[in-house]
């Protein structure tokens, strides 16, 4: 049996099934509703708390075939998919018999980044200024 292909066509055992890719497809958009980025409310005492976060999806693919950089295969062919989940919490709702706030969450990491930068910029500013006095 002759395995060479011709070019731009796929084997059997390596097309994609499109069933698998409909399935993971059909659970990114039900995992992408809105009661995913604002939590299940929560009851405490005399309060109603309702988390909310941002989450952001993202993907790609691709696929191709060409000369083989091997010298035993003419022709090879390949592909790849990947998916990203990123989900950050931006605070709360926070609703009593006083009404509704909104509890910001605190993002200690981007608040280091900003802090550092501001901080390098400022000793740059004062060391450029000492320089140029002398």
């Amino acid at each position: 049996m002759n395995n060479r292909r011709r070019p731009g066509t796929v084997g059997r055992e390596e097309q994609m099934d499109m069933t698998q890719i409909h399935d993971f497809l059909s659970q990114v958009q039900t995992d992408a509703r809105v009661s995913t980025a604002i939590g299940e409310p929560v009851q405490m005492q005399d309060r109603l708390l309702i988390p909310v976060a941002e989450i952001a999806y993202g993907g790609g693919g691709g696929a191709g075939s060409g000369k083989s950089a091997e010298p035993e295969t003419a022709e090879g062919s390949g592909g790849g998919v990947g998916v990203g989940v990123r989900i950050r919490p931006l605070g709360c709702w926070i609703m009593d018999q006083n009404g509704e706030r909104w509890l910001p969450a605190i993002d200690v990491n981007r608040a280091i980044l900003v802090g550092g930068t501001v901080l390098g910029l400022l000793l740059l500013t004062l060391r450029t200024i000492a320089t140029r006095r002398r």
